[in-house]
């Protein structure tokens, strides 16, 4: 399972760069949002929505977003907390009295504070 996830990693970064680099390498062929709220002559997806880099960006942001989830399911880890686990437990001394400072006397007043004349 650990090679598994390390090749579906590695794949997630590379579709990750080329799917950056698809979107810088897109034209601009519509007006963007101006063309949302000003109206245009553009279609719902644009004249050129068959071309092929736009196929090719529609591919391999699919199969990011699969990947992203696949490796997501694979890297999950249960619920425990194997971070306690590892701890050594230490036994209690029953010979170890401590004391609480709420439940501690007060300390004794000094009869060394006298007056010195």
């Amino acid at each position: 399972m650990v090679v598994l996830s390390i090749i579906l990693t590695v794949f997630f970064v590379i579709a990750s760069v080329v799917l950056v680099i698809l979107v810088g390498l897109q034209s601009e062929g519509g007006t963007g949002l101006g063309g949302i709220f000003g109206g245009g002559s553009d279609t719902a997806f644009g004249a050129k929505s068959n071309s092929v880099v736009t196929r090719i960006t529609a591919i391999v942001a699919a199969s990011f977003m699969v990947l992203a989830l696949v490796v997501a399911l694979l890297n999950k880890s249960s619920s425990r907390d194997y971070v306690l686990e590892t701890l050594p437990v230490q036994p209690a001394v029953a010979s170890e009295v401590v004391e609480e400072w709420w439940n501690a006397a007060p300390p004794a007043p000094e009869a060394a504070l006298s007056v010195v004349e």
